[in-house]
């Protein structure tokens, strides 16, 4: 099972490349990159069979559109990546639906997934953005937000890997139409933050908004359905494998 949603997932993950012009492991600069931006210690534990992946974000890091749990993104990627031998604890409670950068900020309701890191995960991927956009915050207050975090989790966890990504764009007509920011600038930020900082980023545009050909989106054209899933954690597990030269 665990091969075949592998085979699959790669399969899908081409695809992308094919219909998006760009390819999986989307780096911040071509410059050699200060510790901050290494992923040396997610790699070494990776190594090791210790790794854990924390991921924060919101609905698309959740998954919870999913028809079960068992499809979700982050049990697939934990299903493979432990069925590969790698015994990657995968933790996902900072996954919050509706959620955006400000809830995460200190004295927010959600800022204990920020303070959690002190526990020290290898890997830490945030992905915040669409509530963001949906809110209509600022663009130069979502980066000083998303600055504000990785501060604070370099601060609690100076070893752990710090990775970005943007989420699939948001199909809903309705909802793009009523809104005078684009998408597009916040993944513009995003890219910004991940360059100052020289972090790894991730784009998962698939298509551009009112475009979902790939047909991963969920009937409200914002979440991700079971295709969606699967490509969306076939996407990342080639990224973040491929960061230490594994596959």
């Amino acid at each position: 099972m665990t091969t075949r949603l592998r085979s699959l997932g790669l399969v899908l993950a081409a695809a992308l490349v094919l219909l998006t012009g760009t390819g999986l492991p989307v780096t911040a600069a071509a410059a050699p990159p200060a510790t901050t931006g290494t992923p040396s210690r997610w790699c070494d534990d990776l190594a090791t069979g210790g790794a854990v992946a924390d991921f924060l974000g919101d609905s698309i890091t959740e998954g919870g559109t999913a028809s079960s749990p068992a499809r979700r993104w982050t049990a697939l990627f934990d299903a493979a990546l432990r069925g590969e031998g790698y015994g990657v604890q995968v933790w996902n409670g900072g996954g919050v639906p509706g959620s955006a950068t400000a809830d995460f900020l200190p004295g927010a309701p959600l800022v204990g997934h920020i303070e959690f890191t002190v526990n020290r995960p290898s890997l830490v991927v945030m992905a915040w953005g669409i509530n963001d956009w949906w809110r209509q915050i600022p663009p130069e207050t979502y980066a000083a937000n998303l600055q504000a975090l990785i501060d604070r989790v370099h601060q609690l966890s100076p070893s752990s890997t710090i990775a970005l990504i943007h989420t699939p764009w948001v199909y809903n007509a309705d909802l793009i139409n009523s809104r005078p920011i684009p998408q597009s600038a916040y993944r513009d930020a995003l890219r910004q933050v991940a360059r100052a900082n020289w972090l790894p980023y991730l784009g998962t545009e698939w298509g551009y908004p009112g475009d979902d050909y790939g047909a991963f989106a969920s009937p409200d054209r914002v979440h991700l359905n079971d295709a969606g899933q699967l490509a969306y954690y076939a996407t990342i597990r080639a990224w973040l494998l491929g960061m230490c030269g594994r596959g």
